[in-house]
């Protein structure tokens, strides 16, 4: 199913945005000042959390595998291959520490 090949990719997208928010939310101390900001990232993390369960849910109900093995390779910063999502993690870590 090609919904079901979007929600498995959507999952760990979603899932690396809610932790950049929340990583952003726990770096930034001025945040606190910007509420616009702070109620951008609080949506991201409600929004994206509930639709990462009704994914789940529709690929669980549809008898589809909740992920899947994927091709693509990364790599970190020193070169080294590393897993999307760790690949993802770490550029958005470098760049909260800039």
């Amino acid at each position: 199913s090609k919904f079901a090949t979007f929600a498995r990719q959507m999952i760990p997208h979603h899932e690396n945005a809610i932790n950049m928010a929340k990583l952003l939310m726990k770096k930034d101390t001025t945040l606190a000042a910007d509420g616009e900001g702070m109620d951008m990232l609080w949506d991201i993390i409600n929004v994206q959390g509930m639709q990462i369960q009704a994914m789940q849910g529709w690929l669980s109900e549809n008898k589809h595998a909740l992920s899947s093995s994927c091709g693509v390779i990364s790599r970190d910063g020193a070169g080294q291959v590393a897993p999307p999502l760790l690949a993802a993690g770490l550029a958005a870590a470098a760049l909260l520490a800039a």
